[in-house]
């Protein structure tokens, strides 16, 4: 697999260097991550009819109760409806030279950002459709969440997170981290960054993390931390004497488990940018949940 430049992403792995859904902060921590999950599966769809009823699908349940509940059951029925495969009502429309040039369809009425769902969900390259998916819901919230609740603009100060975001070591050790073979080396480095980056999210905060992550890297063993494995050796977390216990570790732990490495730098990537605007134990738990679920769905490697 190809090895993502996180400071210098290309076109590639420009979709794998952001994590989808960090614009909806204004809706909590876990329905952002989950609307990022939303995202993904809208614009990895083969099917172009596939990807604009699930849009106009997440759009009408996003409008029809912006919050924390209605972002959740926007994204199980993108679920439900990619499950079932049907996709009989939607009707294609083209022209003489057979492009398509919209879409009809029986199971939601259109938004008001059909246009703009239709340009996104036709756009050819991957990782650009999901910035541009993204950017269709980001507006639907702009103007209808964010208004009503009265909030002057979405997440956290985007200095505050391009400062961090933007530093070449931070995205090297964290690419060392989840491209290491040995898990518990993984764990705890990912861990310390979230951690010290929480403490301090300033240049000199972040350096910091930075030293202690390779100096943690470095190490030729890591005692302080074991894998707990079930009953058919699957690895399903680790013990650890330094974060043991804490939603903090459930959620690295559960970052450094995801089977695909590009999912596992995403998902380090989303514990970074909540570590920069809330303390770490007010999200872990849930953030810890969702992960894993998300790696079940997906198949976890026989470690």
């Amino acid at each position: 697999m190809e090895r993502f430049d996180l400071s210098n992403p290309g076109r590639k792995s420009s979709l794998m260097a952001k994590f989808a859904g960090s614009r909806f902060g204004v809706c909590g921590v876990v329905p952002a991550i989950r609307l990022g999950e939303a995202i993904r599966l809208i614009a990895t769809h083969a099917r172009p009819e596939a990807r604009f009823l699930l849009l106009e699908v997440t759009i009408n349940a996003v409008l029809a109760e912006p919050s924390d509940r209605g972002v959740h059951e926007a994204v199980d029925l993108v679920w439900d409806l990619v499950a079932v495969d049907d996709w009989t009502g939607v009707r294609a429309h083209y022209d003489l030279s057979g492009t398509i040039v919209g879409f009809s369809q029986e199971e939601v009425e259109s938004s008001e950002w059909e246009d703009e769902a239709f340009s996104a969900v036709m756009v050819a390259d991957v990782a650009a459709r999901a910035h541009a998916i993204e950017a269709v819901l980001n507006n639907v919230l702009e103007t209808y969440v964010a208004i009503q609740r009265g909030a002057g603009r979405l997440g956290i100060d985007p200095d505050t997170f391009a400062t961090v975001r933007s530093n070449a070591g931070l995205a090297q050790v964290i690419a060392n981290a989840v491209f290491s073979r040995n898990r518990c080396c993984s764990y705890l480095v990912i861990a310390s960054l979230v951690t010290d980056i929480a403490h301090q999210c300033d240049p000199d905060g972040v350096a910091l993390a930075v030293q202690h992550g390779m100096e943690i890297y470095a190490q030729p063993s890591w005692p302080q931390a074991r894998l707990i494995r079930d009953e058919r050796g699957v690895i399903t977390g680790f013990d650890d004497d330094v974060y043991n216990g804490q939603g903090l570790a459930k959620a690295v732990g559960q970052a450094v488990l995801q089977y695909d490495v590009s999912d596992r730098e995403r998902a380090v990537w989303g514990l970074i940018y909540f570590a920069v605007e809330d303390p770490p134990h007010d999200w872990g738990h849930e953030v810890a949940s969702f992960l894993e679920k998300q790696r079940l769905y997906g198949g976890a490697a026989n470690d």
